[in-house]
């Protein structure tokens, strides 16, 4: 499964939800309707815009078990960002 939208992906409040798109190409990748609390669509937003960091980070871990600083380093920023701890 390496066919997904490469990202960074970031957010962009739409008329009718939340659009997930790709910071590269300018894509959307997803959009969030507004059928749950304005709350739970932004945490699922940040959730889901963090994905490519998520992957790349636990891909790192997994093919370099003895580089933690790097991976670990890399896992944290990515967590942050699902939590929307970044900017």
């Amino acid at each position: 499964m390496s066919d997904y939208t490469k990202g960074p992906w970031g957010i962009m409040k739409g008329d009718h939800g939340q659009i997930i798109f790709s910071g590269e190409c300018g894509r959307g990748v997803a959009m969030l309707a507004r059928q749950v609390t304005t709350s739970e669509r932004d945490a699922n937003a940040m959730l889901i815009s963090a994905a490519p960091e998520l992957l790349e980070a636990l891909e790192w871990a997994v093919d370099n078990p003895h580089d933690d600083a790097y991976w670990i380093s890399q896992a944290r920023a990515a967590i942050a960002k699902a939590k929307g701890e970044t900017k």
